[in-house]
This record gives structure tokens, sequence and C-alpha cells, in this order.
């Protein structure tokens, strides 16, 4: 079921998909909702920084040319085909996990869902950084949702079965190990309700993306509105999530303004200046793509080493990991999916 091809499949879009997103953040490509006022500060920044250094640099010679060059590359093209396929990958894997249960061991089954896990989180930033795109093209919108939840569905109950399995020996079956626990089961519910609900926020930023595409707040009230809708498609219900989306940012509008008039009001006092300070910032921080894209990243980096310290107790345990890491001819396929990638960054620019 695993191998060398297979892994890279995985890891791959994960890294491209963030540096497709950095690159679209800092040449200013992506739709001016999602910048919030600490993205256009930082961007303004480093962007004039890049220019008092370019002569050190070769390559910004000509600054204003490099950015219009990314300007050409349309980002949507590249992070669809990366979404496409971490959509794809993140059922199948499941798929062909269950097929085999009965054979495969705790090591391998906690391979499985960490890879389905970081392929759905890959594809949820994906969805979040492409509602502009989905603003104009519902159903492809309705059907990547849909098998998102149906996917999430079965992570979580998977999450659960991999709490009770994590207990004992990677090398056992996990069948036997269904059937007849040794767990804590306070850990196991604990731990499981908390990642079940760390993989149900990213469902539900994706779901609002989608829903509120020209609005980088997310008011639960509007989220339960939007559930509702699927029930009951009224005229009322879509006037008032809209209502609500607005009075949330015209509230931290308002808050922000507030906390710069109390700043303007005390110059001198270093503790007024924090306590007015922190929460504009806090609120900036946590509605910005740049909060975002540095989430993103770590968790990449962060399953990453997960990853590698699967495979380190599997040796530790005297288990055979190279299986996983075999570059046999069959493991390899799944690597030429990537070259769909040089095709619509070709078609992306025009070439």
């Amino acid at each position: 079921m695993m191998g060398f091809g297979v892994l890279v499949a995985f890891f791959i879009p994960a890294f491209l998909s963030n540096a497709v997103l950095g690159v679209a953040y800092l040449s200013h490509t992506l739709p001016d909702n999602m910048y919030a006022h600490l993205d256009k500060k930082f961007v303004l920044r480093l962007n004039s920084t890049l220019s008092s250094w370019r002569r050190l640099w070769n390559f910004l010679e000509k600054h204003p040319k490099t950015w219009t060059w990314l300007r050409m590359v349309r980002y949507e093209a590249l992070l669809l085909t990366i979404s496409d396929q971490v959509l794809v990958a993140s059922f199948v894997i499941l798929v062909a996990m269950y097929a085999q249960i009965c054979s495969i061991s705790n090591l391998t089954f906690s391979v499985a869902i960490t890879l389905s896990y970081f392929a759905t989180s890959v594809h949820a930033l994906t969805i979040t950084a492409l509602k502009g795109y989905f603003a104009g093209h519902h159903t492809q919108a309705k059907i990547r949702l849909g098998s998102m939840v149906f996917t999430t569905i079965f992570q979580i109950a998977s999450v659960f079965l991999l709490k009770i399995t994590e207990q004992s020996y990677l090398s056992n079956h996990v069948v036997c190990d269904i059937k007849d626990p040794n767990a804590d089961w306070a850990y196991t519910m604990w731990s499981s309700l908390a990642e079940s609900w760390f993989i149900s926020y990213g469902l539900y930023n994706a779901m609002f993306s989608i829903w509120e595409p020209h609005s980088q707040y997310r008011p639960v009230n509007a989220w339960v509105l939007g559930l509702l809708r699927l029930s009951y498609r009224d005229e009322n219900c879509r006037v008032d999530r809209e209502e609500l989306v607005s009075q949330e940012g015209q509230r931290l509008g308002r808050s922000r303004a507030r906390h710069i008039h109390k700043l303007q009001q005390h110059p001198d006092a270093i503790l007024t200046k924090l306590r007015i300070i922190v929460p504009a910032i806090a609120i900036d921080f946590s509605t910005s793509t740049f909060w975002t894209i540095s989430g993103s990243v770590f968790f990449t980096l962060w399953t990453t080493e997960t990853f590698v310290e699967i495979l380190f107790y599997g040796r530790y345990e005297s288990i055979d990991v190279e299986s996983l890491l075999e570059p046999k001819f069959g493991q390899l396929l799944p690597i030429l999916l990537l070259l769909v990638f040089v095709f619509s960054f070709m078609k992306a620019s025009g070439r």
C-alpha cells in the first residue's frame, strides 16, 4: 500500500502549496479581502526592503519585472491542481488501508491516517486560498466541499481507532488491538475529541471560505445560518447571514479605531500603550493571511517530523520499514502525477 512514490506524492504537494501561496501572497496577487492591515504593512515593508537590497542580488536588479512575471502566473491553476490530487489521495489511502486492515500493522495504520489527515489539511488550505475563484464556480465548490465532509467524517472515526492502537506495540496487528483493546479510555476519549475538533475546525474554515468568499471574518452565527441554508433555502436566511458578516467586520473595525484613539490620548504611558496595542494586534493577526500561511508551514513541518518519528520508532521496535521507502516501479507511478504540476505551471504562465 505504501512506497516511496506514494510518500513523495503526499509530501511534495504540501510543500508546493505552501510555496505557491507564499509567492502569491508576496506578489499581491491574492484577492484584496485576504489582506488584513497587518498583511498590507508586511508586504509593503518586505517589498521596500528587497528594493533597497536589490543591488546585492542580480536576480532582483529588475525588481518590478520580477513581480510582473509572478503576476502573470495564475496561482489558482497551480493550487487547483494540488487541491485535486490531495483530495483524491486523502480518501484513496483510507480506502486502501481499510481494505487491508486485517493484515496491516499498527505502524502502517498510523502512517496511513497521518498521510490522509495531512492531505486533507493541505486541501483545506487550498480551498481557503481559492475562495475568490470558488465565488464564481459554485458547482466545483460544492463538489469539493461534499467530498471533504465525507473524508473528514471518515478520518474522525479513524482517529478514534488510532488512539486505541497507538497505546500498543507498532508491530501488533490493528485488528487484534481493536477487538481486544488495552487502552486508557479517558486519554483515548479526550485526545480523540481534541483532534476531532482540530480536524473539524479546518473543515469549518474551508466551508466558510466557500459560503462567504468576500469576507475574511468567521462569526459562528454566520456558520450556523450557512448550515441551515442546506435545508432552508430562503432569501431572508442569505440576507441575515450577510448582515451578520458585515456587522462582524464593522465591530472589528470600530474596535481597532477605538484602540488607536485611546493610544493617541496616552502617548507616554508604556503600560497603557501595551494594554491598548496588544488586543488590536491580536485581532489583526488572527484574521491575517500571514497567520494562515505561517500555521500551514508549521503544520507541514510538524507532520513531516511526526512521520519521521513514526518510522524511527518502527526501526526501534525492529519492524521492517524498508517497504515504506522502497522505490519499486509500481510505487513510483504516483510520482508521475507530479508532472501535472509542470503542465499546470505552463498553462498558468501562458506558455
